[in-house]
């Protein structure tokens, strides 16, 4: 069977608990996080994009992230947005999400937060996104803030509209099929 969820209120609804040990609040929380796994990673309408992510503090550290380009419209995406998606980093952020500052620099942008944060034993100040592909969406030194929310394996980076129609110039380059209607 197949259970399609789209939020934990659309849940509430589909789905009725009918075991006793467990609440219903706690079984619609687990299919709701297990849909959202389903999130993280390549599908169709997320264009990956090459990129090198550091978490810049006391060090500045290399990790493995994937970038993608979240098209609107695919995915189950409802705006354009920029993922960064590696197990953990969603700890930087904190609740569901923030208004962060979100800085241009050569060759891409970053997220700054306003104290540390700590992951692991790394004290994190902001995150560098660098890749040649967002170098047009922030001029170096522009500054704007965002909202920048945690997902289960990874964040996103929702734009206001003049950049999210930069973000989209950007995959229409990339992926033009998925433009074409």
């Amino acid at each position: 069977m197949y259970l399609y969820i789209f939020s934990r209120s659309r849940a509430h609804h589909l789905f009725r608990a009918s075991c006793n040990h467990h609440s219903k609040r706690e079984i619609i929380d687990k299919l709701f996080y297990r849909f959202k796994e389903y999130m993280t990673g390549p599908a169709y309408g997320k264009i990956k994009i090459p990129s090198k992510v550091y978490l810049v503090g006391l060090r500045t550290i290399e990790i493995d992230a994937d970038v993608y380009i979240h098209v609107k419209g695919y995915a189950l995406a409802r705006v354009t947005h920029l993922d960064i998606e590696l197990d953990g980093i969603e700890n930087l952020i904190e609740g569901n999400g923030e208004f962060l500052t979100i800085e241009g620099i050569m060759n891409g942008i970053s997220i700054i937060f306003p104290n540390f944060r700590q992951v692991g034993i790394h004290k994190v100040k902001k995150i560098n996104i660098l890749s040649n592909v967002l170098r047009g969406l922030l001029k170096p030194g522009e500054k704007i803030r965002c909202w920048v929310g945690s997902k289960l394996g990874g964040i996103y980076i929702g734009f206001k509209k003049e950049y999210i129609n930069k973000l989209e110039e950007i995959a229409k380059k990339l992926q033009p099929e998925l433009f074409a209607q």
